[in-house]
């Protein structure tokens, strides 16, 4: 296969796979906004315990209270960061299922049913036969 036709493939799979995650740009936009700021937080981090420790290098005029503040900040930090991780890999995992299922329910519903096999065709084009008892098509569900 030539270069330009494996290019002209690959654009055609990713404009698939665009149409797929349309209809999911909010939660798009949110993993990418969680992202963002789980990012600005961890390089807060170091600045904060580097203040702490900046409070500890006199050993004269130890602030407790000031450290303690700086201890509680980096903790408060540190969970928000967590959260928004968390957050951040929920949606992904949210917007990659539901495309995956989409595509499979897609191509399940463009597939025909002979004799007992499914048979569609592949990214290549080449003709499949899979048996029933291999395929998700009994659990799939009508839109």
């Amino acid at each position: 296969m030539t270069e330009s036709k494996k290019k002209g493939r690959s654009m055609t799979i990713l404009k698939r796979v665009l149409q797929h995650a349309a209809p999911f740009s909010g939660w798009i936009l949110l993993s990418i906004l969680l992202s963002v700021v789980c990012a600005i937080l961890s390089l807060v981090l170091p600045i904060i315990a580097g203040n702490a420790i900046d409070l500890l290098i006199d050993a004269s005029t130890i602030d407790l209270a000031a450290v303690g503040q700086k201890l509680l900040q980096y903790v408060l930090i540190a969970v928000i960061c967590a959260v928004a991780q968390w957050g951040m890999n929920s949606a992904a995992n949210r917007i990659m299922f539901r495309i995956a299922r989409d595509v499979r329910e897609e191509a399940l519903l463009s597939a025909r049913v002979q004799g007992g096999a499914l048979e569609g065709e592949d990214v290549s084009g080449q003709v499949l036969l899979l048996p029933h008892d291999h395929t998700d098509a009994p659990q799939t569900r009508a839109r």
